[in-house]
Parts: structure tokens; sequence; C-alpha cells
């Protein structure tokens, strides 16, 4: 204890010789008529009700007559105890409900209330009179000054005739000088306003006299004309490269609409309008112009062509006089379970037998032979096994379903038990690669996984859950005779309980899927591609150097010897990129492995980038018979075209169109290459390209 009061006292003794005169606090006293430390006020007494109270806190005072709760009580004006004896809280009070000099007039309904804040009218900037009784009138009073009829929202530039279809008029818009809101994802937010009337449905083309470039219009619409100076963002067109081409937009309905063109010069325009085209909703075409292709496009919404059947409500849901499973849309829900053996696909799921994954583990799925290259052996949960293969010198035995007409190379496994599976083929070349079960016939018999190639060099993975005992094939099977190649399987066999790290499921319940679960973090898959030019895999994922997603669009994967015919601009999630293919006008030799060697044919190029990372969606809509082919590059680092493709798009028939999604988020940035020619050599006609962000 003795120590303790030492140590105390030694403490208090430097803090005290330490303090400089300028450290010493001064204390402060309420009332002394200084205003020091914490005090609000001090008027030098200690009476409250004089503004300063006995705390020296300011007081606030009630104003009894503005509408406002001053002295923040949370009593406004007459209801507040401070203006009990205010005269203007005398006689009827005005906002409290109730006839308070007993005349029978309640609040505002009496002449003692005429001007009361709680009963003045809002300005109306249209009738002559001082509404709010401020002592301005109309637009006079500031309240107006936003008010169309006062010029607040006065257009650069007014068409004052009628616009219909066939209109077409001539203008010179200055240089923008209005600021306006910009949702143009552009830097400028100056521009210059065109307002017209479209008196009915149209179609409406901005042209300019010359080539510019640089502009950027929006298209917006008045919500209120002539009452408020609000209008709604509609779309916006911006123009990098020089086109006479400003802006485009169908269909229009009637209303009221201002044009904002962003520019640094004057322009010379001619605004033309047409007849709109409206959207046909079941013609795998998109007729109105704006990106969308029949029920995609709201046109379409609320048809019921556009409606999903219900397959067992007694209902024509979706309009096309037949019920439930009278109706096409609900064969395979209405349709018997698959008997395997009858070479019937009875399901009608689009398998047949062995093919279908219902017959796994049945009998007659077991009783066929497949002639395989390698047997892995019979695998348990927890084995791993990689086999190389070589479709270099084998042949063309069979061609699986989502396969080709090149070589295959299959190998064999067997289980003894319940199994999960995921299957990792990495590759040169263009291979399909599949799960078949044992079956009656060839090896693509009994395919019941395939997964497409997703573009050359591309490695593929396949995982399947739950495959009972029994033999089973892993098929690499090129789609193009210039698709063949080498590469490897990784087989890894787990329980039905693990989490499997490249499939995007959950598969073991955790609510977690692939790399978000803590059960792949030292997978092969969750890592990162480090270096993109040393021919490994960095990352063990199966994709090497240029190959790896994680390397498009850097330095060494650009593509230097794939030169574009046509430069499509920059995709947007405000602005998709539409362009309508000519297969008359192709001029280029092609050799690709995204169309069979004896159909090499010509095409073209095209180049686009990406102003932010994403998924995008890719369409292909044939125009009458025609059929296409096209291939997505990233770039491969490489001298040509022929090894930079990242995907192939074909379509399934003449006159089918093809859509397909990314199965990787690309770069922002670009240039991404893009070939599209005739799937048949000589094939003629069009198609209509569509290039979107997945949303």
């Amino acid at each position: 204890m003795r120590l303790f009061l030492i140590f105390t006292a030694t403490l208090i003794f430097t803090a005290v010789t330490s303090c400089t005169p300028d450290e010493v606090k001064v204390s402060t006293v309420c009332g002394d008529g200084k205003i020091q430390g914490l005090e609000q006020c001090d008027d030098g007494n200690l009476v409250s009700g004089d503004g300063c109270d006995v705390n020296c806190n300011i007081e606030y005072t009630e104003i009894c007559n503005n509408n406002q709760d001053d002295d923040l009580n949370g009593f406004i004006d007459c209801l507040d105890p401070q203006c009990a004896e205010s005269e203007y809280c005398q006689g009827e009070i005005c906002s409290n409900g109730y006839d308070d000099d007993e005349n029978g007039l309640t609040d505002c309904n009496d002449p003692q209330c005429a001007l009361s804040p709680w009963c003045v009218e809002p300005e109306d900037c249209t009738d002559g009179k001082d509404n709010d009784l401020d002592g301005n009138t109309d637009c006079d009073d500031v309240l107006c000054q936003n008010h169309p009829i006062c010029g607040g929202c006065d257009p650069s530039l007014r068409i004052t005739d009628e616009i219909a279809p066939g209109f077409s008029t001539s203008v010179t818009i200055e240089a923008g000088t209005q600021s306006i809101l910009n949702n143009c994802d552009i830097s400028s937010g100056s521009f210059s306003t065109l307002a017209f009337h479209a008196s009915e449905a149209i179609s409406i083309e901005i042209i300019s006299d010359e080539e510019v470039s640089d502009v950027a219009v929006q298209l917006l619409r008045e919500e209120e004309h002539d009452v408020s100076c609000m209008w709604d963002y509609l779309d916006c067109m911006k123009v990098t490269q020089d086109s006479t081409v400003l802006f485009v937009k169908n269909p229009l309905p009637p209303g009221y609409y201002r044009l904002a063109i962003s520019s640094d010069t004057q322009l010379h325009i001619t605004l033309k309008a047409t007849e709109p085209m409206l959207e046909i909703c079941n013609n795998n075409w998109d007729d109105d112009g704006d990106l969308l292709v029949d029920c995609e496009d709201p046109d379409c919404e609320t048809l019921a062509v556009c409606s999903d059947e219900i397959c067992d409500n007694s209902i024509d849901d979706d309009g096309d006089s037949l019920v439930d499973c009278e109706d096409p849309d609900c064969l395979t829900q209405c349709a018997p379970p698959e008997i395997c053996g009858t070479s019937t696909d009875e399901d009608l799921d689009g398998y047949i037998d062995c093919e279908d994954p219902d017959c796994l583990g049945d009998s007659y799925c077991t009783e066929g032979e497949c002639i395989y290259y390698a047997f892995l052996g019979v695998l348990g949960r927890g084995s791993e096994v990689v086999h190389t293969f070589s479709t270099e010198s084998t042949t063309n035995r069979f061609s699986t379903s989502c396969g080709g007409t090149g070589s295959d190379y299959v190998v064999a496994f067997e289980t003894s038990e319940y199994i999960n599976i995921q299957i990792t083929m990495a590759q040169t070349g263009y291979h399909a690669l599949s799960l078949a079960q044992r079956s009656p016939g060839n090896c693509d018999k009994g395919v019941f996984h395939c997964v497409e190639p997703q573009g050359i060099n591309m490695p593929l993975t396949l995982t399947e859950h739950n495959i009972p005992p029994g033999k089973y094939y892993i098929i690499a099977d090129a789609l193009t005779d210039q698709g063949s190649g080498t590469g490897s399987f990784t087989v890894k066999i787990t329980s039905p309980l693990d989490e499997l790290c490249a499939n995007n499921e959950d598969d073991d319940g955790d609510g977690l899927a692939d790399c978000d679960d803590p059960d792949c973090a030292e997978s092969q898959f969750c890592a990162g591609e480090s270096y993109c030019h040393d021919d490994i895999d960095n990352d063990l994922d199966g994709y090497t150097d240029c190959s790896d997603p994680d390397c498009n669009l850097t330095d060494a994967c650009i593509t230097s010897g794939c030169t574009e015919t046509t430069f499509l601009g920059e995709l947007t999630h405000l602005s998709p990129i539409g362009y309508t293919v000519d297969f008359n006008q192709f001029e280029e030799d092609f050799e690709t492995p995204c169309t069979p060697l004896n159909m090499s044919n010509t095409g073209r190029t095209f180049t686009f980038n990406l102003s932010q990372s994403g998924r995008i969606r890719l369409k292909l809509l044939p125009e009458n018979f025609s059929e296409g082919a096209m291939e997505l590059g990233f770039g491969a680092g490489g001298t040509d075209c022929m090894i930079s493709p990242y995907m192939c798009i074909t379509q399934s028939a003449p006159g089918i169109g093809s859509t397909v999604t990314t199965s990787h988020e690309l770069t922002a940035g670009g240039p991404y290459f893009l070939r599209i020619m005739p799937y048949i050599s000589g094939n003629s006609g069009g198609a209509q390209l569509i290039i979107q962000y997945e949303e």
C-alpha cells in the first residue's frame, strides 16, 4: 500500500509541475456574461424565458404563424403552448380540426384563416392570381421559374408541325449549351435540345448532312406537356466513328419528346419519320430494330403467345387453342416414363434408352460393350486418375450428341458404389467431352452427359451426381476434321456429399458453391493464372496461357494477325450491338475449327470492345433458309485468326437461330474478334447479329 501511495503522489506532482500557464483549464460560470466552454449563450443572469435559460442554453421561440416548429418541441404554431396568448391563435385556430370560434366554419373554411400559412394555396403559374399571397403573381413568383409557360424549360429549337409517318424536315443545331441530366455515359453535359410532338406512332431517324463523330443523342419524353419541366429518359445513341446516322428509334408512340444533342460544333440534320415497325412475336426476328427478339421484347409481354402453358390447370394459357397435355409445350411433362430398350423416346426428352439419364443402372444398359483405348480401373470414392490421349491418329467411329465429324478417343472405368464424378479435359484442338454408360451398340449410344466445346484449345469440365455402380466411358470427340489434337482426362471420384469445385452447384448442401466453399480453398480451379506466356498451366485449372480466361486481353494474348473487316463499336449495358450480315458480300477465305474442313468458305471478321467485364450473349438469327456459323475470339497471341477462337456457334439447322452465352466473364476492353461465315460453302442469304450483356 505504501508503494502505491508514493507512486500516485509522484504522478500528481509530475503532472502539475509539467503544465504551462496556457494549459491550465479555466472554469466557466453560467450567468457571468461571458460565453465559455459548452455554453450556447450567457446573458448575465440565471433567468429562463428571456432567450437564454438558467443553464446558458439558447431558448428557441415559436413563431405562431409560419407553419414551422421553431422551438423544436414537436408542436407547430397554435398547437404550441408558447402561442396560447398569440393574436394568431385567438378565435379560429386554422390547423386543429375544430370550430374554435363556434361560427360553424372549421379551419381553412373560416375567413379568419384566409392568410394563415396552413390555408394559403400553392402558386398556380397560369391563372393571373397571387395564389400563395407572397406578393408575386404567376411567372413573377420564384416557384414558377421551372414552369414551361414561364420559359423555364424552353428547348433550343422546336418543330411546330405535328410529326406523323412521311414527315421530314431539315434544321440547324447549334453547339450544345444547355445542361441537362446526362444518362448517355459521356463526359460532356452540354446539349442542344430539339422539341417535337408525334401525333401518332412513328419511327424516327436523325441524319447529318456530313459525316461526324463524337456526337451523342438522348431521347427524352415530356412527363406533362406545358405543365412541368420533368421528362423521362428513353434512349441514347453515341456516334464514336464518322457516320451520318446520328439516331434511330422504332417504334415511338404518340407524345411530346425532346432530342438532346451533344456536339461541339454546329450540325445540319434531317429528322425523318416513317411508319413504325412493330415486333412480330413468334418469328425469331427482331422486327422493330430494338435488338429484342419475340417474347424478349416488351411489346410482346402481354400476348398469349409469350405465356407459358401450365399443363395441369385446364386453361389455354398461351392462347394456341390447345389445353394442357394437348399442347406440344407439355409433351415432356405429360409424357410417360422412359422404358429402356425399346428404341423409343417414351418420355419425349430427346434421349432414347441408354442415352436417357433415367436409364442409368438399368439392366438393359449394362449388356453392351464399347471399344476403348484404355481402362482406368475400378474407381471408388477418393480416386483421382490422369490419362493422356490423342485423336491425331485415331478415326471417326461415331458422333456424340454434342460432338461432330472429327476423330474420337474413348477410355473406360468401373465403379462398385454410388459416386460423384468430376472429369476435366485439357486439350489442344476442338473436342466435345462426354460421359456414357455401358449400352448396346457404339460408344455414343449410351451418352447421357455431353459438354460442347467452348473454343479451340479450351478445356472442359463435366460433373455428374449419384452415378450407380457399373461400367462407364469417357469420350473426347473432335467437332470437325480440323479439331483433332492431344489432351488429358483428369478423373476425380468423390462421395455424394463432397463439394465439386467447378460445376456452379452446391454439392454438399452447405449453401456455398465451388470457390465460395472453404472445402475448395486448395482446389486448382480456385487459383489464378500467374503467367500467360510460359506454356504452363500455373493455376492447374486445365487452361494454359492465353486459353485461360484470366489472360484474355493481356499483352501476351492480343491477336496480332487477325485483321478486322468491320468495327462494331463498344458494347454497353445501355446499348447492345446490332448488325445485319449479308452472306453474299463475304470476301475473306476462312479455315476454322468451327466448320468441317470440306465446308470452309468465305466470311467476314468483326471486332468490338466491352465497356466493362461480364458475360455476353450472342445471337445469329438467319433470314429465310440461310445457315450461319460464327466464332468468338479474345486473342491468343498468334499470327492469324485460326488459333484465336474462344467459342464456336453454329445453327442447328438452316433457318433456325442460334443463341449462346459465354461461359466466363470477358475482360473489359478489346478488341474481341467475331468471325461470321455461312456454315455451308456458297450459302447465300443473311442474318441478324445481336450482341448484348447477359443480365
